[in-house]
Order: C-alpha cells, then structure tokens, then sequence
C-alpha cells in the first residue's frame, strides 16, 4: 500500500476537523477524542488523507499562530467557490482575497484563512461552454 497523509497541527483537532466537514464537505474518517493535547482526527478530502493532530507542547507539536509566517498551506479546487467561500466566511475564516478572475487562466481564486492558521487558496476552473 501507499498513500501521503498530510498532517497539521492545530489547538483542536476535533473541532478543526468538524469545521472543515462544514465548510469543504470533508469526510470524516476517524477521531479520537483523547482530552486536549491528545486527541485526533482524520479528514478526506478530495481522495487526500489529513492527519489533525492536537497542539502539545511537552512533544514540541506547536500550532500555527496568527503573527506566525505560513510556510505551509492549501489549494483546494472546488466545483462552487461562491458555496466554499459563503460558508467559510460563515463558519469563522478571515478573507486574505476576495473571489477574484484569473484573466487568461480560466480560474476564480480566493485565499482565505481558516480559524487554526492554515491559508487555503481555493481554485474553481470556470466553464468555458464547451
């Protein structure tokens, strides 16, 4: 077998997880709700497994901070970026960039940033009638 698993920590990997299932419609795969600084939770994606995994400190496990730099983000390409950007902005994240047409690209992109740190760029191809 073989599979990427990307894996993010957060102050809550169980309400992180959920707040995705809201906003992207992830699937829930499992989660193991073990106290604070314990606990876990995986998500699909799009066919990509993500590995939530609580803030902890005592293993060196620090969770993205809003004055931290971002390093590490996600692009995510969606069938209705209008849906994905509504209910992000309804369920807590910031608006880095507003939905915006990419001339000559054929795209609608908007960047935003999710309550545990992480920026998501999100992409929708537009239909070109054909």
């Amino acid at each position: 077998m073989t599979a990427i698993e990307i894996n993010m920590i957060v102050a809550g990997s169980v309400k992180a997880a959920a707040l995705y299932e809201r906003v992207f419609g992830a699937e829930n795969v499992e989660v193991a709700n073990q106290g604070k600084g314990s606990s876990e939770s995986l998500f699909k994606l799009y066919g990509i497994q993500f590995h939530l995994l609580d803030e902890n400190p005592d293993y060196g496990m620090i969770a993205p901070k809003d004055c931290d730099s971002k390093p590490f983000g996600m692009n995510v390409t969606v069938p209705d970026i209008s849906a994905v950007h509504n209910s992000a902005m309804e369920n807590g994240f910031a608006e880095i960039k507003p939905i915006t047409e990419m001339p000559g690209m054929g795209l609608l992109n908007c960047v935003l940033t999710g309550l545990y740190g992480f920026p998501w760029a999100v992409h929708q191809v537009k239909d070109n009638g054909c």
